[in-house]
């Protein structure tokens, strides 16, 4: 059986409630097309997913279980449904527990605005720009390195997800640089802010649908350096599958460290 809890309530068996029905966990698509009269079939023209609504049907242990219904799904909460190793954000449309029905059931139906399933955590990859030198059989002649800095460097981003994702950037100065960018070499898409960085200078790229701005952090202080963006700039995504990153800066890009975060999505548990 699948571990189902809600904002951390378990929902099967060891709080009182037992879900005994379980809908909305797979995908829905619609599909948007257009027919002309007197041609067979029809054109596409685009797809979406709708917003998803997951229904749970509980059965109560005794009707004082019913405020625990209530205090487990709060109105006016966004709560996290979360099924075995994915979750997903949801808000509670209605909740409906019957009375004098025997055995007692609560029907709770969940909108969840964002449709896609994600990770418990999100990936995080730091692009590393250190070349290990040391290897084995080791022969010791004198002053050698263990290890290099590399100027760039490209690595891949396996995105698992059903659909493209939207990753943040996080470039840190190790020390004072120029004009961080990193560019997906697949689609040439570059993500270049026009900053002259000090050491300790971390600069974040937010790519997501709803979220997109770029901050700086300096001393502990944010700011808004929108306006800094290159004029190529491009909130570049992650497709599915293979996404070959690479990193520079225009002065000193041995100085910079970048770490990528995205959330895998899934269409359906």
């Amino acid at each position: 059986m699948a571990d189902v809890t809600y904002n951390g309530v378990n929902l099967n068996d060891t709080t009182g409630l037992f879900i005994t029905s379980l809908t909305g966990l797979s995908p829905i698509n619609t599909i948007n097309t257009s027919s002309i009269a007197g041609y067979d079939g029809a054109t596409y023209i685009s797809e979406q997913m709708q917003m998803r609504n997951i229904t749970v049907t509980l059965l109560l242990k005794s009707v004082e279980d019913k405020q625990l219904v209530y205090d487990t799904f709060k109105i006016k909460k966004t709560g996290i449904f979360q099924y075995d190793d994915k979750k997903i954000e949801c808000k509670v449309e209605s909740i409906d527990i019957p009375t004098y029905q025997k055995p007692i059931q609560a029907f709770v139906s969940l909108l969840c605005p964002q449709p896609y399933f994600t990770a418990i955590e999100p990936n995080t990859k730091l692009m590393s720009a250190v070349a290990p030198l040391f290897r084995f059989p080791f022969h010791f002649n004198g002053a050698f390195k263990f290890s290099e800095r590399m100027a760039s460097v490209i690595e891949n981003f396996v995105n698992d997800s059903s659909v493209e994702v939207y990753p943040i950037i996080e470039f840190v100065a190790k020390t004072s640089l120029e004009n961080p960018s990193i560019m997906n070499i697949n689609t040439y898409e570059k993500a270049k802010v026009n900053i002259s960085m000090n050491a300790g200078d971390k600069v974040i790229i937010d790519t997501r649908k709803g979220y997109k701005n770029i901050t700086l952090i300096r001393n502990g202080v944010e700011s808004d350096i929108f306006n800094l963006k290159a004029d190529d700039f491009r909130f570049f995504k992650l497709y599915v599958g293979d996404n070959y990153l690479k990193y520079d800066a225009d002065v000193n890009p041995g100085g910079l460290q970048t770490t990528i975060k995205w959330e895998s999505l899934y269409g359906g548990v």
